[in-house]
């Protein structure tokens, strides 16, 4: 009987083989380690543009954001505000409310509610009145690859500053308590009085359309003092 021998010719697809292998770990590799180099530069990057991931205030972020608006208002001769606890309740939803809905207002143009509306459900008072300063920051990203997370209320805050009415409820003299919060790319700030400033609901743009034909108001700041 005839054995079987092993052949010893060479085997052609024998490199194409141990090649390709060879590619498809270095590939492999090279995938996770340019993926892990694009997640750090996109970090850095993010970092250097204060770029915003997904920010959503706690009540520490709120009573440092009043502190930094309480350093604004003794700068101009204006009692301090003591943290409301309610009021950084209802500028949280307040933001949540923009977000959800799409939409950057006083007012929400779906269900009609505003601050006013809402206090209520957070313990006001029918005395008590809040005040209303928005802002949508642009600066907001929701990038997979951005791993930092920053506060955009010192920004958010003197971007009010160069707004009359903004600056006007951040400085008016009649608020004793208030807050701060933001959700995402929303902020709110809310200043608490007995003196019927903030009641009703109005809309951004008649905000405007008040500030821009409204008489100087008693102790209201011009930018002529900054």
């Amino acid at each position: 009987m005839r054995r079987w021998r092993k052949s010893s010719k060479f085997d052609p697809y024998l490199g194409r083989r141990l090649s390709q292998k060879v590619w498809s770990k270095f590939a492999t590799v090279f995938g996770v380690v340019a993926l892990l180099g694009f997640s750090a530069a996109s970090a850095y990057i993010n970092g250097k543009t204060r770029v915003l991931k997904i920010y959503s205030s706690d009540e520490q972020d709120g009573r440092a954001a009043l502190e930094y608006v309480n350093q604004l208002r003794y700068q101009y001769g204006k009692q301090k505000l003591t943290f409301d606890s309610r009021a950084f309740s209802l500028a949280m939803m307040r933001a949540w409310d923009m977000r959800k809905y799409k939409y950057y207002d006083h007012v929400n143009p779906q269900t009609g509610s505003c601050a006013d509306t809402m206090k209520a459900m957070y313990g006001f008072g029918v005395g008590e009145y809040a005040a209303e300063n928005i802002s949508g920051y642009p600066d907001y990203s929701e990038d997979f690859f951005t791993l930092t997370k920053k506060a955009p209320i010192k920004e958010v805050v003197d971007g009010w500053m160069n707004s009359r009415g903004h600056r006007y409820n951040l400085l008016y003299e009649g608020h004793t308590s208030g807050a701060v919060a933001c959700y995402k790319d929303k902020c709110v700030f809310l200043g608490v009085n007995n003196q019927q400033f903030g009641e009703g609901c109005h809309t951004a743009v008649q905000g405007k359309q008040f500030w821009q034909s409204a008489p100087l108001k008693p102790g209201e700041v011009t930018p002529k003092a900054f």
